[in-house]
C-alpha cells in the first residue's frame, strides 16, 4: 500500500489548517459535510467545503494567493521558519441543493471512492473528505489526467463550477513574513 510522502502529508496538513474552518456535523444528525483540497503542481491551490445547515447548503472556497507548495518545500528544507504567512482569499455563499457536486456526494457510490496516489512529490494532489454524519469517506489521488476512476473525475470536474459560486473577494498581495 502506498504511503504519503512527508512532503505530501505536510502539504495537506498545512492546507487544511490555513483554509476555512471545517464544521463537522453532530454524529447521526443527518447533516452533510464535504471537503475537497486541490493542490496542483501548476495552477491555483484551492479548498472547497460544502456543509448543510437545516435544509440549506453553503459552499466555502479557500484560495491560496501564493503557491503553498513552494512554502512547504522551503519549510521542509529549513529555508523558512514555521511562522511564515500565506495570503488567502476565503469566500462563502449559500448554494442550491441541486448543485452538481452536492448531488454527486449524495450518491451512494461516493463511499466507493478509493485512494490511488504516487509517492512522487511533484504531482497534482487531491484530498477528499465527506460525511453524512452516519458514515464518512476519505481518499487521496494524484495524476488526475491518468486517473481511470470515473468518480474522481466527476468530483474534480464538478468542483470547478462549485468553487465559483461564492463571490470573489479582493485580496491584497501580502509579502510573506518570516520570523527566525
Amino acid at each position: 500500500m502506498n504511503k504519503l510522502t512527508e512532503f505530501q502529508s505536510q502539504l495537506e496538513v498545512l492546507a487544511s489548517s490555513l483554509g476555512a474552518t471545517l464544521h463537522l456535523p453532530d454524529p447521526k444528525s443527518g447533516k452533510f459535510c464535504m471537503r475537497l483540497i486541490r493542490l496542483p503542481v501548476d495552477g491555483p491551490e484551492t479548498i472547497i467545503d460544502i456543509k448543510s445547515v437545516g435544509h440549506r447548503y453553503f459552499v466555502t472556497t479557500s484560495r491560496f494567493i501564493e503557491p503553498l507548495r513552494q512554502s512547504v518545500k522551503d519549510l521542509i528544507n529549513g529555508k523558512i521558519s514555521e511562522n511564515f504567512r500565506i495570503p488567502m482569499e476565503i469566500s462563502s455563499s449559500e448554494c442550491s441543493r441541486n448543485e452538481s457536486l452536492i448531488l454527486e456526494c449524495k450518491n451512494e457510490s461516493i463511499y466507493d471512492l478509493r485512494s490511488s496516489f504516487s509517492s512522487i512529490d511533484d504531482v497534482d494532489l487531491f484530498y477528499f473528505f465527506f460525511t453524512d454524519s452516519f458514515n464518512c469517506v476519505t481518499a487521496t489521488t494524484t495524476h488526475l489526467h491518468r486517473q481511470t476512476d470515473e468518480l474522481w473525475q466527476r468530483i474534480i470536474n464538478r468542483s470547478y463550477g462549485t468553487e465559483l459560486i461564492p463571490p470573489r473577494r479582493f485580496s491584497r498581495r501580502l509579502t510573506s513574513s518570516f520570523s527566525a
